[in-house]
């Protein structure tokens, strides 16, 4: 009885439910935001011991593939990072990612839960997007790198996008319509055009999914037109800027000349595609800064020649990089979760599986020209969700898909 008092009480339900809330928000609120949620992690863990107690966590373990996909790419980290000394932020979000989800108790991962966190996330977005381009008057040089934010903004976007098609009911839908205006908004005024290609993309192919499904109505598609009309005309000023910028970047290649920021990523994946060649196997970790200044000092491509000062900590190409710094045993890794979305999805063709495999189409996009799942952040939100919808994506939405 007096469990069960424990496990109802509302102060045990938020603090259990922080590290969730936390992923939506203060994980991208600054570099230190994933070290902070491994202190709300632990906090949850000893309350969902205490109230759950372990057959949870046992059944989790027997149960639950994500579970094991998640510990073999911890086990992997682990070795890397005690041969080689590397990557010990990868292995910590993977150690603490995989440390929770053994403790959650699948049932508490509700519907309304995730409409809550989705709703939470859009305001932190637009909040933290207008407050340092427009009040603090930074532009785009805010506190955190603007492209990994952009890339959690679009992923909000998206899944509000195709949550509002399948809900039926009126506040649940304007919930996710809110969501979506504050989260393309947040998308907008980051200017990263690879976010911006990833989220118009995907829309397009979950738009023709849900075509397909039957699920697009006219009043819908009529609501959401006028949302992106009103984003497109709050944003105007951002997204002119950065269209001419880049209209003038590709004059600038044509000419022959690539010091612009996409004349660079060009260089940078030439790079990338070399040094690849020395490791092909295990990769160079941190070596690679030593092979690719070895390997330029002498070049008289004056780009090249500013970029051995630079010393690219990264090759702007996801997989490219993992490639380069990790070898053909890193990008299985690495492939491992995205081939299972894609199984998942291709399994039960359910809610959950179009969210997951929507999200990872904003990944692979933009990781086409940056690094989106290789920071910390983004790995510990990328696990929570890969959880969380695969444990739910049945039980919750088969009656939408008139499923039985």
């Amino acid at each position: 009885m007096i469990q069960t008092s424990i496990k109802n009480h509302v102060i045990v339900k938020i603090f259990t439910l922080l590290p969730l809330f936390w992923a939506f928000s203060g994980l991208f609120y600054s570099s230190s935001g994933k070290k902070q949620i491994g202190i709300l992690m632990l906090l949850s863990i000893v309350l969902m011991i205490y109230t759950y107690g372990v057959t949870q966590a046992i059944a989790n373990i027997k149960e639950n593939k994500v579970l094991w996909i998640l510990l073999f790419s911890l086990l992997y980290s682990f070795c890397i990072f005690t041969l080689y000394d590397y990557n010990f932020g990868q292995f910590r979000s993977l150690f603490f990612s995989m440390l929770f989800l053994i403790f959650v108790p699948k049932q508490i991962l509700t519907k309304k839960l995730l409409y809550a966190v989705i709703l939470f996330g859009a305001f932190f977005v637009i909040s933290y997007a207008l407050w340092f381009t427009f009040v603090q008057g930074m532009g785009r040089s805010w506190p955190v790198n603007v492209i990994p934010f952009s890339t959690f903004s679009s992923i909000i976007a998206i899944f509000s996008f195709i949550l509002f098609f399948y809900e039926e009911k009126k506040l649940f839908k304007c919930i996710l319509l809110i969501s979506f205006l504050l989260s393309i908004c947040s998308v907008a005024i980051g200017q990263s055009r690879g976010v911006w290609l990833a989220l118009m993309i995907t829309m397009l192919l979950a738009f023709v999914y849900l075509h397909h499904l039957k699920k697009i109505n006219y009043k819908s598609i009529f609501v959401l037109l006028i949302v992106v009309g009103l984003a497109l005309i709050a944003a105007y000023p951002k997204i002119d800027q950065r269209v001419t910028n880049t209209i003038h970047e590709y004059n600038v290649i044509k000419s022959g000349v690539y010091s612009t920021s996409i004349g660079l990523r060009i260089k940078m994946w030439s790079v990338g595609f070399e040094l690849s060649k020395i490791s092909p196997i295990l990769g160079l970790r941190d070596d690679h800064l030593v092979e690719f200044n070895k390997k330029y000092k002498h070049t008289t491509d004056p780009d090249m020649l500013a970029m051995t000062t630079y010393t690219p900590p990264h090759y702007h190409m996801e997989m490219l990089n993992t490639f380069v710094k990790s070898g053909i045993v890193g990008l299985f890794i690495f492939l491992l979760p995205l081939f299972y979305v894609v199984y998942n999805f291709i399994s039960h063709k359910n809610l959950g599986s179009s969210l997951l495999l929507a999200m990872m189409s904003i990944y692979l996009i933009a990781g086409l020209t940056d690094i989106p799942m290789t920071h910390g952040n983004h790995m510990i939100f990328f696990w929570l969700l890969l959880y969380y919808l695969t444990n739910n994506g049945f039980r919750l939405y088969k009656k939408y898909l008139g499923l039985n």
